[in-house]
């Protein structure tokens, strides 16, 4: 298996990464401003959901997106929106969209600046960071110029005057060669990175995942350290962690939604199945900037579709999870 030792090479210009994307695919399938239902406010104008899971945005997702494979995230002031999807027409490409709020009202969706979608190359897992100057995401592109799309790094792009900046990879050394970064991204207010790896056993079906943070220090990205065992059940597929923005707690998934909280210590607690709320196929938690609604993805047959609800549940938990914490 190809080593986790990811030193970049060359990056390819991101001149070259649009020509690709132009050449390779129609993702012009835009959806038109006719095609769009007026929204406006925030959270693309939709009603907040109290304390049950409640469809996101139907009138502006279902006749245009068929799957997601990563949930939605906002932008700190509200007025963005990006996520994963693919298309519901007859192209059936993935990429990253975006919708922003101008003029008082939500744009169609269009492909991210970064995006791309070329053969055997998908990008994933969008998260901006709570202050709003970075953005994160999961692309299997080619590091190197001439390299192959394959195996999936982290990729960053910063906001500039002029949007956002050509993406670049993060690059990092797991601590077994055999897992492979995976599937959701999330970064508290200190630009602290979580993540999550798989890795299949040789002859079975069986996965295997764990959730590891990369803490950011001088302005760079530290060797990621695996989370103890309070989150990282041994044996099973921990994935899509959540950090909260102030990194006090983590919403995570193994075969439901869990939940931890960061002790006085620093140290984590064991993460409890979240029960108030039926979770049955939801996916991907990701959290407002403000930690008010909480974004799920749920696999409904050959679907997948965006839902969401209030935190309020997390206070509860929070109770109970650190009630010995003196």
């Amino acid at each position: 298996m190809k080593s986790k030792n990811h030193v970049p090479g060359m990056i390819l210009p991101f001149s070259l990464f649009f020509l690709l994307w132009v050449t390779g695919n129609t993702l012009g399938a835009q959806v038109t401003k006719s095609d769009l239902p007026e929204l406006t406010g925030p959270y693309l104008g939709q009603e907040p959901p109290g304390k049950e899971l409640k469809p996101f945005a139907r009138e502006f997702f279902d006749s245009r997106f068929i799957k997601y494979h990563s949930c939605i995230s906002f932008s700190s002031d509200g007025k963005e929106a990006y996520w994963q999807g693919m298309l519901n027409d007859e192209t059936r490409n993935q990429a990253i969209f975006v919708s922003k709020l101008e003029n008082g009202y939500w744009t169609a969706p269009m492909v991210s600046s970064f995006s791309i979608s070329i053969k055997g190359c998908m990008d994933d897992s969008p998260f901006i960071s709570p202050d709003g100057r970075r953005l994160f995401f999961v692309s299997s592109r080619p590091i190197e110029n001439g390299g192959k799309p394959g195996e999936e790094h982290i990729w960053v792009v910063d906001r500039t005057n002029e949007g956002w900046s050509d993406p670049k990879p993060i690059p990092l050394i797991l601590q077994s060669s055999d897992e492979e970064i995976h599937w959701r991204i999330s970064v508290d207010r200190r630009n602290n990175l979580y993540f999550g790896t798989w890795q299949g056993e040789k002859g079975t079906s069986r996965t295997t995942g764990y959730i590891y943070v990369s803490k950011y220090e001088d302005d760079r990205y530290c060797k990621p350290e695996r989370l103890p065992s309070t989150i990282n059940r041994e044996g099973a597929y921990n994935f899509c962690p959540q950090i909260a923005p102030d990194g006090s707690y983590m919403i995570l998934n193994r075969d439901v939604l869990y939940c931890s909280f960061k002790k006085k210590d620093g140290t984590w607690t064991e993460a409890k199945r979240i029960d108030s709320v039926e979770w049955e196929e939801s996916f991907v938690p990701s959290l407002s900037t403000d930690g008010k609604y909480l974004f799920l993805i749920r696999f409904l047959k050959e679907e997948s579709r965006l839902f969401w609800i209030e935190t309020s549940f997390i206070g509860d938990l929070r109770k109970e999870g650190l009630k010995n914490d003196n």
